[in-house]
Order: C-alpha cells, then structure tokens, then sequence
C-alpha cells in the first residue's frame, strides 16, 4: 500500500476543514465556473461565506451524527499552507460496502500536480480504514476532460454513461459515473 502515513502524502495532506479559516476560500473558487459545478449538482453561482460556513458546518455534524460521510480540505503539506482543494466521501452506504467520492481542486494547475497523489490518500483510506468494496464518482459532464483523465489515471473507469443528460451552454452533454472496486485498487497498488 502507501508508504505514507493515512492522511500525508510526499507534498499533500488532508485536513479537517474549518468554517472560520477556509470558507472564504471555497466561497472565492465558486466564481470559478467548472469549479462550481463540480462542487454543487446545481446551477452555478458565487456562494457567499456565510453558505459555505454553513455547509461545512452541515458536513461536520452529518460524520459525527450519521457516520455516513466525511469531508477533507486538501493543503500542501508546507507549514500554514493555504487549502487547494476539497475531499468530500458525502455517502457511504455501510451494508453494501460502497461510497460516493469528489475530489475538487480549485485550479487547472494544482489538479494536474497534486489530484494523483489526493486520489491514493482517499482511495486508501475508503477502502482501508472504512472497509469499503466499492467506489463511485456521480455526475461528471463528458467536458471535464482534464478531470476524468485524472480519475482513469487512478484506476476508475467509465461505469455508466447518462447520453446528453446535461445541458450546459446551449449544448446537451453525457454525463459520466465512474467507479473502481478494491481488488481492481489493489490489484493497481501491487502492481507498481
């Protein structure tokens, strides 16, 4: 497995995140139009702080009260690094051994650096620390090349493709669920 400790890997790390230091963060990516809609299965807009604080806050109390999601900031593993980007596991469904997964990296840039290395730290702590048989990315628009490229990289491949089921910019796109069992993670780990 990794060499690492569970939540550090050579240059990033996870973090609790906090409604008081990182909204302001998170609310400034939401001008960032993929961005926003990666992070919400809504129609974009800038989210003020306040919305974040509270969504942040909704993420805290759903872990400790439902143990059924978990949430991340994404940082460089550099003292008082700022975040980069966020990990949410917003389902896990414990008797069927499967989870939902979003990686969201606020730039272009520090996905293409640093989204391999957060994807293993994950992807080992799903199946590894919470038993988990299988793993699903929802609701990604066929675009996001850059995005899926990286997700195909780790191990996911295409599970389902939703023909012209978003209509984005005048334009319907297919949308993708991706997915990757533990023995096929496994099986990858070995093999390097």
């Amino acid at each position: 497995m990794l060499e690492t400790s569970l939540f550090e890997g050579k240059r990033v790390r996870l973090s609790p995140l906090s409604p008081e230091l990182d909204a302001s963060i998170i609310a400034s990516w939401s001008y960032d139009l993929e961005f926003s809609r990666f992070f919400r299965n809504n129609p974009p807009r800038p989210l003020a702080v306040f919305e974040i604080k509270k969504q942040i806050d909704d993420w805290q109390k759903k872990t400790e009260e439902k143990k059924c999601s978990y949430s991340f900031g994404i940082r460089l593993k550099k003292d008082d690094a700022p975040l980069i980007g966020i990990v949410r596991i917003p389902y896990v469904e414990w008797n069927n051994q499967f989870a939902v997964l979003y990686i969201n990296i606020a730039d272009k840039k520090s996905e293409t650096d640093y989204f391999q290395e957060t994807a293993k730290l994950v992807i080992n702590f799903i199946f590894n620390e919470l038993n988990i048989h299988s793993v699903a990315v929802l609701s990604i628009s066929s675009d996001q090349i850059e995005t899926i490229s990286e997700y195909l990289k780790t191990g996911f491949s295409i599970d389902v493709r939703l023909r012209e089921a978003q209509y984005r910019e005048g334009k319907y796109l297919d949308e993708l669920c991706l997915g990757i069992l533990r023995p096929e993670w496994e099986g990858e780990e070995k093999s390097k």
